[in-house]
């Protein structure tokens, strides 16, 4: 009975994970799209340094659909909860080019550890990950230590980046998701690298301090962004 059940999950999860990569795709092919800053991450895969983008919960959707167009030669990786959800939308990134790796809900778990010693080897190899600094579950645009965390075990650089759409809603969820209408313009913002090495004379460079720096910079992307989206005046 546990295997059926679990073999109608994981189909689930399967028909979902497509459907929602293909309307997506489809919606993303309408949007009016522009990304500013892109030379940054380049600069930083240029000079062999691992890198993780950093960016709101509420703005998953347009990063994992915008992947593929500011990225084409490269893949990603995500962190997704270790449950339906979850696997659906690491079936659904999975189409757009973004490898997920599922954490359980216990963060003190040995599951949880696995996965994210393997996020991080991922990111070391060369995936670009991709890390909700509010998630999973809020509160939102409020900072967690995680990002920094795994950064730091990745040995990677981090990135910040913000998106802003016109016309646009804001799901009914804790994060507010941000899903563009079709046509919208929608610009996406990465922000200056933020590095997570400590050297010898800089002992401050915590995981503390790095989460308030991550904060700082997306508040800046994040007004930036809106500013590129409103209409011209008059």
């Amino acid at each position: 009975m546990v295997r059926r059940a679990a073999r109608v999950t994981d189909l689930a999860a399967a028909i979902g994970g497509e459907a929602l990569a293909l309307a997506t795709r489809a919606l993303f092919r309408t949007l009016r799209f522009e990304s500013v800053g892109l030379e940054r991450v380049v600069e930083q895969v240029r000079a062999g340094r691992a890198v993780v983008l950093v960016g709101w919960h509420g703005h998953d959707l347009i990063h994992l659909a915008a992947f593929r167009r500011m990225f084409p030669e490269a893949r990603g990786a995500i962190i997704v909860e270790d449950n339906t959800a979850g696997l659906l939308l690491k079936r659904a990134a999975a189409r757009l080019g973004v490898d997920g790796t599922a954490l359980s809900l216990d963060p003190d778990s040995t599951r949880s550890a696995r996965g994210i010693v393997r996020f991080a080897a991922l990111v070391r190899a060369g995936r670009l990950g991709l890390l909700a600094v509010d998630g999973p579950a809020g509160p939102a645009r409020e900072v967690k230590p995680g990002a920094a965390f795994i950064a730091r075990r990745a040995d990677a650089v981090l990135i910040p980046c913000a998106t802003a759409a016109r016309p646009a809603v804001g799901l009914p969820r804790w994060d507010r998701h941000l899903v563009p209408l079709p046509f919208a313009r929608t610009v996406v913002v990465i922000g200056d690298p933020i590095e997570t090495r400590s050297p010898a004379n800089d002992p401050a460079l915590t995981v503390e301090s790095l989460t308030e720096a991550i904060a700082r910079s997306l508040g800046d992307v994040a007004a930036r962004a809106s500013a590129r989206c409103r209409p011209p005046a008059d």
